[in-house]
């Protein structure tokens, strides 16, 4: 045991003469998996709507299925604008991102059905009444969280967990991650795997079941 204190103390005073200690090395960083958070399954993605319509306007409606059926964040929901929907080619683009880029994404039947259901009558697609400008910030919260209630779910269950159901869902097809980050516009799969794709026990069993 001496034997190696004795090591240990000339390595570090080695280290300490030679100015190493002050030596900055490129170390890869390791990710710590973040606790699992709740996602819906399809099917209960429909009950959830089901429940949503029963407390919730149509501005209300339309706001937050664009969480899931086009993968908006909170805020790029609240600010849907005619300009940016093309209804001939179902198509919505996003212009206002952090980096500057633009997206094209695709506008699936249903949520052109309930696009279809909203008058053009300025700007913005689900403006304040009487007034050509967004809602405020939380506009849809309280139906949302009506809707949380009366499926059982925990109060944690927020309007971001949209976009993570989506991932999920998506995963579970499977879609490639690269277009799933490309949906939700991520800056890299990394992040698309870590943060908004979510696994269970019986993901894991059914991707053990594969090997037999």
């Amino acid at each position: 045991m001496a034997a190696h204190f004795n090591r240990i103390s000339a390595i570090l005073k080695f280290s300490g003469e030679r100015g190493l200690h002050r030596i900055e090395f490129d170390l890869p960083k390791i990710k710590v998996p973040h606790t699992p958070k709740l996602v819906l399954t399809e099917d209960q993605v429909k009950v959830f709507f089901a429940h949503l319509d029963q407390f919730a306007n149509l501005h209300q409606s339309v706001m937050v299925r664009t969480m899931y059926y086009l993968g908006l964040r909170e805020q790029e929901s609240y600010r849907l604008r005619w300009s940016c929907y093309d209804d001939k080619h179902q198509t919505y683009t996003i212009d206002q991102q952090k980096s500057g880029e633009v997206s094209v994404l695709p506008v699936v039947e249903e949520m052109a059905d309930w696009f279809a259901r909203l008058p053009r009558l300025g700007t913005y697609m689900c403006p304040r009444d009487k007034r050509d400008e967004p809602h405020g910030s939380k506009y849809t919260t309280r139906p949302f969280k009506r809707a949380v209630a009366e499926m059982g779910l925990p109060s944690t269950f927020c309007h971001h967990r949209l976009r993570a159901t989506l991932a999920t869902v998506l995963v579970k097809k499977g879609v490639p991650l690269e277009m799933i980050r490309k949906l939700l516009r991520h800056a890299s799969v990394e992040t698309c795997v870590a943060w908004y794709i979510e696994t269970d026990i019986q993901d894991m069993r059914s991707a053990l079941a594969k090997l037999s």
